[in-house]
């Protein structure tokens, strides 16, 4: 059996009672996942059911510089074979006959089927809460200064919404439609359209969501449609269009398959030679199986959870999992019209581009970050959930957009100091500290005139994840700003760290310490 999903679940007020809604493509001829190099394909059934689930072959040249117009007269060429991607050495032929007739084997690295792929759709409710933000700890990523700003992020997926009330259409370019040939990227299903908005909806609009890298470039790249079905060489050709046309620095694919396809496997592969991280969904049936593209070398994995941490019943457990994040309940944004939100969807489909977003993030942070960098961040910045270290059903624990961030700066610290009846509430974070060190933590406030005011110190340890936690209450109400000073020791002429200045009343944070 094989098995083509976008992975989302159809929204319910209780998530549990329903079934799990999976586009399904039963395979007679069981052989052929792939071939070996230079065989050719036995033919598969036609149709299963009433409809069919293949259009024409996939077929791969050895040698990259050849072109297939070397070996066909131009009429048959033209016709019959379809060039995917200029430098892959892919194309679509319309049959095996013609494959067998006109190319020697000794050519040929494999041919396999072009695979339908299809998803099932969902319908468009009132808007709900965004509870996964505050559980992966989103907040400080704005005291960072991180939006995604200057990043380019494709999601291959059905289109986008073209007039929803809650996106910036200044910050999404004009994509491509792999279905139709065309730029018209527009959203009748839905399912793309609430995956860009977790990554990019205007934040504090006063409207439904939040997305979690608001100032990204987002592409949308549509290979579903209508009829919610696509091919294998339509999503071959859409990542190697934000490769090479749409230059992404990262792209989401909320879409898998039980089946591994070389086509496939061949994209994703040079999308992550050319350092573009690669996220896609675990996959939603519960299992132990592996799905594509999302357990290929180099992709990131994501599985799911609910709001209680625990793994979500329909996600994939297996050892290509990275980490999960909230994919349970989750509102969206919707198609069909300016203001659709969708209340409840659940799937890692909505797991997935939470994890793109924060790969936004992080190449905003720092632009040279490769796929494995990035997975070695994700790693250590995850919450570990379920049996102690790495484990099949969290990978390696929940999704943290604070502590994965933080990896790429220096000493960071978040305060506010706040006034209140007692006083001035001085709260700080502080970060990327080295584990088990003592340091001397001078507070002083000081007056609108440059004047000193009260003056205290102590000092603290830091624990074992390099961070330190503040909490004092300043007795000066007429305190204009309070200054920290971190001191390896009381004798030390100078700060360890720069001097953090926070101006009454402040809720954001100084920049962090480079």
């Amino acid at each position: 059996m094989r098995e083509w999903n976008c992975y989302h679940r159809e929204g319910c007020s209780k998530l549990l009672c329903k079934p799990a809604i999976r586009a399904v493509f039963v395979i007679a001829w069981l052989l052929l996942c792939f071939i070996l190099p230079t065989a050719i394909a036995a033919e598969p059934s036609e149709n299963i059911g009433t409809s069919p689930v293949y259009d024409g072959y996939l077929l791969s040249l050895k040698q990259d510089e050849m072109e297939l117009t070397s070996l066909l007269p131009q009429a048959v060429s033209t016709e019959h074979f379809e060039k995917l991607s200029e430098g892959s050495g892919l194309y679509l032929a319309s049959s095996l006959e013609l494959i067998e007739q006109w190319i020697p084997a000794q050519y040929l690295d494999f041919v396999e089927p072009n695979y339908y792929v299809s998803i099932l759709e969902d319908l468009p409710a009132a808007a709900e809460s965004t509870w996964n933000l505050e559980m992966i700890h989103f907040g400080h990523t704005r005291e960072l200064g991180l939006t995604g700003s200057g990043v380019r992020l494709a999601v291959i997926d059905s289109g986008l919404n073209p007039a929803h009330q809650d996106l910036d259409y200044n910050k999404i370019e004009t994509g491509w439609n792999y279905l139709d040939n065309n730029n018209n990227t527009t959203d009748t299903i839905g399912h793309g359209t609430f995956v860009s908005g977790l990554i990019c909806a205007v934040n504090q609009n006063g409207l439904g969501y939040d997305g979690i890298a608001p100032d990204v470039t987002l592409i949308p790249l549509k290979t579903f449609d209508t009829n919610q079905s696509t091919t294998i060489a339509q999503i071959v050709q859409a990542i190697y269009g934000a490769v090479d046309v749409f230059d992404c620095d990262v792209l989401n694919l909320s879409i898998g398959s039980t089946g591994t396809m070389l086509s496939l496997q061949t994209a994703i592969a040079y999308a992550v030679s050319k350092d573009v991280i690669i996220v896609a969904a675990a996959g939603n049936s519960g299992t132990a199986d592996y799905f594509y593209p999302a357990s290929y070398d180099g992709v990131i994995s994501v599985g799911s959870v609910g709001k209680t941490k625990q793994v979500s019943y329909f996600s994939q457990r297996n050892d290509a999992l990275d980490l999960v994040a909230p994919g349970e309940s989750l509102g969206g944004l919707w198609s069909g019209s300016s203001d659709a939100y969708l209340a409840s969807d659940s799937g890692t489909s909505f797991a997935a581009p939470q994890v793109a977003a924060l790969a936004a993030l992080a190449k905003q942070a720092d632009p040279g970050l490769t796929p494995s960098e990035f997975s070695d961040i994700l790693s250590k910045g995850a919450q570990d959930l379920g049996a102690p270290g790495y484990d099949t059903s969290y990978g390696s624990g929940l999704l943290d957009l604070e502590k994965t961030l933080l990896q790429l700066f220096g000493v960071t610290v978040f305060g506010t100091a706040q006034t209140k009846d007692a006083g001035i509430e001085f709260k700080a974070e502080i970060y990327n500290l080295s584990a088990g060190d003592t340091l001397q933590l001078v507070l002083a406030s000081y007056l609108p005139s440059g004047r000193m005011a009260e003056f205290s110190c102590q000092a603290a340890t830091v624990d074992a994840a390099g961070s330190l936690i503040i909490e004092r209450l300043l007795n000066t109400m007429e305190a204009a700003t309070v200054k920290l000073f971190l001191l390896q020791d009381w004798n030390a002429l100078r700060p360890l760290h720069r001097v953090e200045i926070f101006p009454v009343g402040s809720s954001a944070a100084a920049a962090p310490l480079s």
